[in-house]
């Protein structure tokens, strides 16, 4: 099962402490995370920031980086929520978002949707 992450969920799930791996104990399926590179982008340029976003935007791209089964994809400049959408509806997969009009969007198309609430993840 192909999990996209969204910049707001991983920012989120940073701030509130969850671990990754939370994952696991919900879908009950071999993983691989889909990093759009969009989304891999606008965390480089929010890591630069001072203060906590750029704090929880380094944390993001570390994780990634320690990760044995992330996969990222090329997202060709297109607006992010945009190549989610189109990349979902291309494949079989679910999307990790704290974005409500994503959400909305995702949910239109019968995508399963995960996001962060307070400290634990849950389904839409």
């Amino acid at each position: 099962m192909e999990v996209v992450i969204d910049t707001s969920a991983l920012m989120e799930m940073v701030k509130f402490n969850i671990r990754i791996e939370q994952f696991y104990t919900i879908i009950n399926e071999e993983i691989v995370f889909i990093l759009p590179s969009g989304v891999k982008k606008e965390l480089e340029g929010l890591s630069k920031n001072k203060g906590r976003r750029g704090v929880y935007a380094r944390i993001g791209l570390m994780l990634f980086d320690k990760l044995k089964n992330v996969k990222i994809v090329d997202s060709n400049n297109k607006q992010i929520d945009s190549f989610i959408l189109e990349y979902c509806k291309n494949h079989r997969c679910v999307v990790f978002t704290n974005d409500m009009k994503l959400k909305r969007e995702l949910e239109k198309e019968n995508v399963n949707v995960y996001y962060v609430k307070m400290n634990e993840i849950k389904n839409a």
